[in-house]
């Protein structure tokens, strides 16, 4: 499968080294890396979104993966920035700490890519030696290598 993560998800938008914090702050630092981004019209507001549709529901899924979103009008093109907790952020409706978050912004008309995206990183990241993989990545760029190629 090819995989539909967007062309401007570069190693300069994963960290590794997210804190243990509580939800917000820790969806906050992981938006704040697409501030500057040329499809990003305010990384802060987006994170606002994705706060705001995250207490609505919880999109904590399980196996320590979260995927906090947003349609809006803040961004011009699918974005994601990826932040990576060792021991986790505690989320109010999550059976487990979230070790893997991904915060993803969509513009309202482009739900399809925003789905395709979702999709696959539901289905690449509930495979254990994925994640295990994603864990042991040493840097940001193999980070991506390892999601980029289904695990």
């Amino acid at each position: 499968m090819i995989s539909p993560l967007p062309a401007s998800l570069s190693p300069a938008l994963v960290r590794l080294d997210l804190p243990a914090t509580d939800e917000a702050a820790a969806i906050r630092a992981v938006a704040a890396l697409l501030a500057g981004q040329p499809d990003v019209t305010d990384a802060a507001a987006l994170a606002d979104e994705v706060i705001e549709r995250e207490k609505l529901l919880s999109t904590a899924l399980g196996h320590g993966v979260a995927f906090p979103h947003a349609r809006t009008t803040g961004v011009r093109q699918l974005v994601v920035a990826v932040g990576y907790c060792r021991v986790g952020i505690a989320f109010p409706e999550a059976a487990e700490p979230v070790r893997f978050l991904f915060v993803i912004g969509t513009p309202p008309d482009k739900v399809p890519p925003y789905l395709a995206l979702v999709g696959y990183l539901a289905r690449t990241l509930k495979n254990e030696a994925t994640r295990a993989k994603l864990a042991q990545a040493a840097d940001a760029g193999r980070f991506l290598a390892i999601l980029r190629a289904g695990g």
